[in-house]
């Protein structure tokens, strides 16, 4: 079959990277919904504000509409993205910073400290998706030994042949054929370099 080593560790690595992927959003929506009305009371001052910024924001975006100084004027459209990005929303930014170090500390054995308030919805979230936590650090360590069979291997065929034996779905691998030529176009005629045009 000659298939590549190297092809057949990006496969399995991709395929690990996707589902770690689906799991670390899991866990950190979990986290932002549980944090959300513990950031809003602790700042519910930050809500006036952010309303008028909105409207700032919306306002400002119309002037641009109808002025075209405005639109093409770079210090102004960065002021508009500005406020748009960051004083609308505040508090979620709090919400998703905090819930970002929270999630590496649940998955990746991080020690990030969070905002204080937010020891009681951790701990809520920690037991609530125990199961999903369980479920991606049994991925990382599998995917580690599913990676170094690959890496052990003599050739990319014995590895494929040992991770089937092992149950490792393999649908979608496609090996690439080193026998065929890779198509390469040149910017100009060969015949330059072998000086026999005509």
């Amino acid at each position: 079959m000659a298939i590549r080593k190297a092809d057949l560790y990006d496969f399995i690595n991709a395929k690990a990277l996707k589902r770690k992927a689906e799991l670390k959003k899991e866990v950190l929506d979990a986290l932002k919904v549980a944090f959300t009305p513990v950031i809003h009371q602790l700042y519910k001052d930050l809500d006036p504000i952010e309303r008028s910024a909105s409207s700032l924001h919306t306002a400002l975006l119309a002037v641009q509409e109808r002025h075209p100084r405005y639109a093409k004027a770079w210090n102004f459209s960065q002021l508009v993205g500005d406020i748009g990005r960051h004083l609308t929303a505040m508090r979620r930014d709090i919400i998703q910073e905090n819930a970002i170090w929270a999630r590496t500390n649940l998955l990746d054995l991080g020690t990030n400290g969070l905002h204080d308030g937010l020891e009681e919805a951790y701990s809520i979230v920690e037991s609530s998706i125990a199961p999903v936590i369980k479920e991606y650090k049994a991925l990382v360590k599998v995917s580690d030994e599913v990676l170094a069979i690959v890496e052990g291997s003599r050739s990319g065929d014995k590895a494929y042949r040992q991770l089937q034996e092992l149950g490792v779905d393999l649908t979608g691998f496609e090996p690439v054929n080193p026998n065929l030529p890779a198509v390469i176009k040149l910017s100009a005629d060969v015949c330059i370099l072998n000086g026999n045009c005509s």
